[in-house]
């Protein structure tokens, strides 16, 4: 590799497009011993989102027995990650009065394995059941949809257009827009405003917790002095990439904190909105070709949200004059009356505005719920699910869009009519069983 020395270094950012509160709680992970039978020892960390911690090792049978101990005895935590609050588990055994679940409260609840046996603690003031542990349901805290204020314009003879308003929430919303016919017959239309999009990187986050960039982002150190086909020296022997992190001093500037820098690998892992300085230094001073210290260019990452505006009835539909955000409009779909649009700046001014001859009766922004997949069933009769990735089939046929398509629980089985869910040529599907779409499931009669 050629030897820089002297030589200015410019660090370019290359961006290329690519595709509250809490309240009662809900079913985070199911986990289930037959599926982890390698599992006995150390930590395991599920989905991303909750990691069990053994303290001694444990035998796990891979049958209805799950994880137990004998001696040494062993205390199984769950415990969240990634941002992830557990506030209960609910533990399963074969015997005992966990045979249909014990609550255990807490963010990092446990239980206590001895002599094949299961206690709430390591005191053992309560056997809960027997052999192990063969199932754990984790609970979270429902968050609550963020209140958003709505306002409308009030319809008059003056202000036929009514139009609803509100600011972006953070956060990818959905807004029901709901339309009444208005008896005036007169127009004044209304002027639009809303703040400029900001031009630089753009983060969301993910149902994981942590920020992605919306867009690739690639960067490279680039030695202008070299050929076109050297240029990209990010890996180069001798260099070490800091990431620092700012805060407004409250005089108008950013201080970049020195001391304490992050590294890239962690930065771009979690791309939290924030303001930041990339730092290029001698990995080695005494043997590295590289003189002096290298600085890019200041940036910010901020965080941007998608946004879709739909009729709530059919009656709705075909009835908007415009959706503007900011000082920009979106296009509204001729067939279904919906308006979407990506990457809004917080805070930006959103509007709706009603044709002429009717008035807004009222406007709702939720937030948007998970990206769904569609999962086809075969077998006896073929019948499709929608589900969202990491869905147990209970969660799944609670959501209204499977409303009216035959799934349903009884007891612990999964049924469509007359017709019982299984994994083909094996076991029946429970309702805690995460959707797997390269499982190959089949409808059948018992």
């Amino acid at each position: 590799m050629k030897t820089i020395s002297r030589y200015i270094m410019t660090l370019a950012l290359l961006i290329t497009a690519v595709g509250g509160a809490w309240a009662d709680e809900t079913l985070l992970l199911t986990i289930e011993s037959t599926a982890n039978k390698s599992f006995t020892s150390g930590s395991k960390t599920f989905d991303d989102k909750v990691t069990i911690t053994f303290s001694n090792s444990v035998t796990n049978d891979g049958n209805k027995f799950g994880w137990y101990a004998d001696k040494p005895a062993s205390l199984l935590t769950v415990a969240g990650t990634n941002g992830y609050t557990i506030t209960s588990c609910k533990f399963y055994t074969d015997d005992g009065i966990a045979a249909n679940g014990y609550t255990i409260e807490g963010e990092s609840p446990s239980v206590y394995l001895y002599r094949g046996y299961v206690y709430n603690n390591s005191s053992r003031s309560v056997q809960i059941g027997t052999v192990g542990v063969k199932k754990i349901e984790v609970y979270t805290a429902a968050a609550t949809e963020p209140d958003v204020e709505v306002t409308t314009n009030a319809a008059s003879k003056q202000d036929l257009f009514t139009e609803a308003k509100f600011n972006m929430p953070t956060f990818d919303a959905t807004v029901n827009y709901e339309l009444v016919r208005d008896m005036q017959d007169e127009a004044n239309p209304v002027a639009f405003s809303g703040l400029p999009s900001s031009g630089n990187i753009v983060v969301k986050k993910g149902d994981d917790g942590k920020y992605q960039p919306i867009e690739t982002l690639t960067i490279q150190l680039i030695d202008p002095l070299a050929a076109a086909e050297a240029q990209n020296i990010i890996a180069a022997d001798g260099i070490t990439i800091k990431v620092l992190v700012g805060a407004e001093n409250g005089q108008g500037a950013i201080d970049y904190d020195q001391e304490n820098p992050i590294t890239l690998e962690a930065f771009l892992a979690d791309m939290k909105p924030g303001y930041y300085w990339i730092k290029a230094v001698p990995t080695d001073e005494t043997t590295s070709p590289y003189i002096g210290t290298v600085y890019s260019s200041e940036f910010t990452v901020v965080e941007k949200y998608d946004l879709t505006v739909k009729p709530a009835n059919d009656f709705s539909k075909g009835k908007i004059e415009s959706v503007t955000v900011g000082s920009g409009s979106v296009t509204i779909d001729a067939n279904t009356g919906e308006a979407a649009k990506t990457g809004i700046d917080p805070d930006t001014e959103v509007k709706v505005k009603a044709k002429r001859g009717y008035v807004i009766d009222k406007v709702e922004v939720k937030k948007a719920g998970p990206a769904l997949k569609t999962l086809t069933v075969t077998g006896v009769a073929t019948k499709s699910i929608n589900y969202a990735e990491g869905d147990t089939w209970q969660q799944a046929i609670e959501r209204p869009e499977n409303a009216g398509s035959g799934w349903s629980v009884l007891g612990d089985y999964i049924i469509n009519g007359e017709l019982t869910l299984y994994i083909k040529n094996s076991s029946c599907v429970r309702p805690g069983h995460t959707i797997d779409a390269t499982k190959n499931y089949s409808l059948e009669a018992d």
